[in-house]
């Protein structure tokens, strides 16, 4: 995003002085006293909000506010900062953090951190909240005492807080842009079988890719084959398929002429023996040799119950990184169709990196078999597309979270998008019109949505709007 648009922005979400008026004319029911805790000078004089002290941060367990809000040294704070907390903390919120840019050496306003809903696993891949937060003196009290860095002491304060709220406004200015570490986890031992549940509907030469890039890759081998037959029969798939039952190196299953998708994944996890199961269509091919540990690792986590892959075209290019709901007003990934840009922050930060998403891809799902059992698996009146990703919603409502995970890569066939009909498309509205509307909490209210990567847009336009100008979904 280029400085200028940035700018105009900014301009668009300037408080007005009938704004101001407002707020400072706000009564609250019980106004909570806010310590601001900064080392360096801090302008709070036209803060539209009055009930706050002055605190180094040193002496934060000295503090006698209701709430504590962390600044950092050199910092700006927007005119209606301390207001916009203010709000959140009079809502029971116990942890606060807000959206934030930085100066640039010419001066001006750049480089902004636009951040999702509270996202734990984004959170351990690398420090999105920033140093920027308020925090209930009581959490305060009763978790952060043993941290040792910024980043530790978010994850206790969050790791305890009954209610993480995000303010998706620019209320932090920092005096430079912010360094963001991304790390990579290390795994854990894994030892668990994997059910790897492969659809057919390609024939010979798809299934045959797909299970030598298995056998050839993955440095893994407690997992099983489960072959779900849907393609049409020649001498050769015939010849697969005896020598995989002779040799016992999969089973299979014969789906039914009337079987759709969900139904042939269904089927197949159903026949699964394994803790966990993936779920992919003949013709992908695994990229990484540690696929199957780093997509079952945040699998033993209780609240994670779906991690997804990375997909990658055959050019290279990018295909999915999870699913962003209401994204061109369908179920679409960020930079769909652009090559990973490693040394761009955005790119890294939505699809370079493990973070927490809304919804999967069919391909590259892996889960729990137990969860998958305990939620009757994916809805068969959901038959051509979004399956997969109604699962997860499923998944969400039922308190566990969805993981992208971007090590985990696979290249996919060349495919056409599914054919949708009429009932599939009034049982897709069905299920993801409260998102159309409100749009996908693991994406920053203030993206465009018509747009494949993540860009400030001063009036984004609804997603059920874009998909009624739109008219598909993947």
């Amino acid at each position: 995003m280029n400085d200028s648009a940035y700018l105009r922005f900014l301009a668009s979400k300037e408080l007005s002085g009938k704004e101001r008026a407002e707020q400072e004319r706000t009564r609250f029911a019980r106004a909570p006293l806010i310590s601001v805790l900064c080392d360096s000078e801090l302008e709070l004089s036209r803060q539209t909000y009055k009930n706050f002290a002055r605190l180094e941060r040193d002496r934060a367990s000295e503090a006698r506010g209701d709430f504590l809000l962390f600044v950092p040294d050199g910092a700006k704070l927007s005119d209606e900062a301390l207001y916009r907390f203010a709000v959140e903390a009079a809502l029971d919120a116990e942890f606060v953090y807000c959206d934030e840019d930085a100066l640039l050496p010419s001066g001006g306003r750049g480089e902004p951190l636009f951040k999702p809903d509270f996202s734990p696993e984004t959170l351990l891949s690398y420090n999105y909240i920033g140093d920027c937060f308020l925090v209930s003196r009581a959490l305060f009290c009763r978790a952060g005492g043993a941290a040792q860095t910024t980043k530790e002491l978010i994850l206790e304060l969050t790791k305890s807080s009954a209610k993480t709220a995000h303010i998706p406004r620019v209320l932090l200015t920092q005096r430079r842009p912010r360094e963001l570490e991304f790390q990579r986890r290390r795994l854990p031992a894994i030892n668990r079988k994997l059910s790897i549940v492969i659809v057919n509907t390609s024939g010979y030469e798809a299934l045959l890719k797909s299970l030598n890039g298995i056998e050839q890759v993955s440095v893994y081998d407690n997992y099983e084959l489960i072959v779900v037959d849907a393609a049409a029969h020649d001498s050769r798939l015939e010849r697969l398929y005896s020598a995989l039952e002779r040799d016992s190196a999969a089973t299979l299953i014969q789906a039914n002429p009337d079987c759709n998708y969900a139904s042939m994944f269904n089927r197949g996890v159903k026949a699964a023996t394994g803790a966990y199961a993936l779920t992919l269509f003949a013709g992908s091919v695994p990229k990484s040799g540690d696929f199957i540990e780093r997509l079952v690792a945040p699998l033993l986590i209780a609240e994670v119950g779906a991690t997804g892959a990375r997909l990658d075209n055959p050019d290279g290019s990018l295909h999915t990184a999870g699913v962003t709901v209401g994204l061109h007003g369908g179920l679409f990934s960020l930079y769909r169709g652009i090559r990973p840009c490693k040394n761009d922050r955005e790119y890294l930060r939505w699809a370079g990196c493990t973070r927490n998403v809304t919804a999967l891809s069919i391909n590259g799902l892996a889960t729990e078999r137990t969860t998958f059992e305990t939620l009757n698996g994916f809805d068969e009146t959901l038959p051509a597309a979004g399956f997969a990703e109604d699962y997860c919603l499923r998944l969400l409502a039922s308190g566990k979270r969805a993981v992208y995970v971007p090590e985990a890569v696979f290249v996919l066939p060349t495919q056409k998008p599914p054919v949708i009909n009429e009932l599939n498309e009034m049982r897709l509205m069905d299920v993801f019109r409260p998102l159309l509307v409100k749009g996908d909490p693991m994406y920053n209210p203030n993206f465009d949505y018509d747009c494949s990567v993540p860009l400030p847009c001063a009036s984004p336009v609804p997603p059920l709007i874009l998909h009624n100008k739109n008219g598909d979904w993947v």
